[in-house]
């Protein structure tokens, strides 16, 4: 009986420190050698947990490519590009933008420390740019486990520089 009280006494305190925590996880780790090398990031809890531990482990590149990303753009296209234009598009994309992603983009900018107002200027430039993507998903009979594979490749000019950050 002793030992079933200490285990209740146990396991609430437990329940009880861990309550006001994330219960998100992430961890960083790479496929492939030399310069075929690419980092992979694993993540888990909520959007917002997700996008704050992945903002955390790529912290130092994810700056280094937005700010890059902005400044040649800008460059390129002064008027098509300014921060007004950005938010001007943001604002109406942000109402067919799925919740989650939002919530996972404030993570992001709180586990980078990049403002959450420049994050939403990058993501708003395919709108006002001539850059676009192809994507691709395959699930259920399309696929050897029925399970959903995705992908997405940036049609963006080499000059961006956005391949040197996979």
């Amino acid at each position: 009986m002793r030992r079933c009280f200490l285990v209740l006494i146990v396991l609430s305190l437990a329940c009880f420190t861990r309550a006001g925590h994330l219960q998100a996880d992430g961890y960083r780790t790479s496929i492939g050698t030399g310069a075929d090398r690419i980092p992979v990031i694993v993540v888990s809890g909520t959007p917002y947990e997700m996008g704050l531990q992945q903002g955390k482990l790529i912290r130092e590149e994810a700056t280094q490519m937005i700010n890059s990303l902005l400044q040649k753009v800008q460059a390129a296209g002064p008027e098509r590009a300014s921060d007004a234009h950005l938010d001007t598009a943001w604002n109406a994309i942000a109402p067919h933008t799925d919740v989650r992603f939002k919530e996972e983009l404030r993570g992001f900018a709180e586990g980078t420390g990049l403002p959450l107002k420049t994050l939403q200027r990058a993501h708003a430039l395919p709108v006002v740019m001539d850059y676009s993507c192809s994507g691709i998903a395959a699930w259920g009979a399309a696929t050897k486990d029925g399970h959903l594979y995705q992908t997405r490749n940036l049609d963006w000019t080499m000059e961006l520089g956005a391949q040197d950050y996979p």
